[in-house]
């Protein structure tokens, strides 16, 4: 890869040989003036909404938008669901945006475009009113790829927990994209389940299913998804909320994330069995005998590698957390990296 961003929790820098250097001079990036500063997130250095930046190192280098985001690998945290229930008024949907090597991997979709133009007909008003959802278009997972500056044609690959519509009314919005899940669950699709709709696969996208593995990730069975990329993304069946019900587990540099879905609604689930969200989970649960087994697995593992993160779908307090921290190392890297943030500016003019 040319060029590297080290991550923004030291200082930003800019590494690269002569023959790169001279590549980059020499190429032409046609970028217009901006007036945006640098950003950061908690993985990766990126251009928000900038079209060029400079380096002295060791002669000007000007590098256009395209080519950053192109470089690096970034990892981005989308609510793409509201629903009003009778235990949160503010229940999430917490997606996950991959943004490397040219490609962005969607990790669920949330609801999409068209479930927000057309309800009633996607939906239906009685699984609207069960459900609890409170539409909006602007956060679409559609939308909000456009507000990070990003083209939601590049959308390569969805890779989907469960096939509740909450989870994939999305995926019409980018067509073009596989969709990544377990056989179990896409066989209990097809099966006529009446908890499934047929309009979020309406479209025929290529689906990549992913049967029964030898392979474990930290005791669990684990499910390599095929996708060309450097970060390793695995299937983790959580069952029981779903017969094909599964989590996400991925590398970020060295650190692992284990999104599972709708394996628990709300963290409170993990430490107190008495929480209306119980209630709430049973009920919704195929299978609540595995959901509860899945519980203690989840437990255990929180409990033996607490170093791995661990969150779910609908609680809003662990986005929060997340958007929280997120917001938190972009201010520190701009205070702690003012001079190189002004010369970039005055860069880019």
């Amino acid at each position: 890869m040319a060029g590297k961003y080290i991550r923004s929790s030291q200082t930003i820098s800019k590494y690269a040989s002569q023959e790169e250097v001279d590549s980059w001079y020499t190429s032409s990036c046609g970028f217009n003036a901006c007036n945006r500063h640098v950003t950061a997130t908690s993985w990766s250095i990126f251009i928000d909404d900038c079209a060029g930046f400079s380096f002295e190192y060791p002669k000007k280098i000007t590098i256009c938008q395209n080519k950053i985001y192109n470089q690096m690998k970034n990892l981005h945290h989308l609510n793409c669901v509201r629903i009003i229930s009778p235990v949160n008024d503010n229940v999430c949907g917490h997606c996950l945006l991959l943004q490397e090597q040219g490609k962005l991997i969607l990790i669920d979709t949330g609801i999409g475009l068209l479930d927000t133009l057309m309800p009633e007909e996607r939906i239906g008003r009685p699984l609207i009113d069960l459900v609890g959802y409170s539409f909006n278009e602007e956060q679409t997972a559609f939308r909000q790829i456009e507000k990070l500056g990003l083209d939601p044609g590049m959308v390569t690959d969805c890779v989907i927990s469960h096939l509740d519509n909450d989870h994939i009314g999305g995926l019409a919005d980018f067509p073009k994209a596989s969709v990544h899940v377990g056989v179990e669950e896409f066989e209990n699709y097809r099966s006529g389940n009446p908890r499934y709709l047929e309009a979020p696969l309406a479209h025929h996208p290529i689906i990549k299913t992913y049967p029964r593995s030898n392979d474990s990730w930290f005791g669990f069975e684990a499910r390599k998804v095929d996708i060309d990329i450097d970060t390793d993304i695995y299937l983790i069946p959580l069952f029981g909320h779903t017969l094909g019900h599964c989590g996400i587990a991925l590398r970020t540099d060295n650190n692992w994330i284990f999104y599972v879905g709708d394996a628990y609604y709300m963290r409170i689930e993990l430490s107190d069995a008495t929480h209306p969200v119980n209630q709430l989970a049973k009920a919704r649960a195929e299978n609540d005998t595995l959901r509860i087994q899945t519980l203690d697995k989840i437990k255990n593992l929180m409990h033996q590698q607490p170093n791995i993160e661990v969150f779910g779908y609908h609680d809003i307090e662990e986005f929060y957390t997340y958007k929280k921290l997120i917001n938190k190392s972009i201010i520190n890297a701009y205070h702690s990296n003012r001079d190189i943030y002004q010369s970039a500016n005055r860069s880019c003019i």
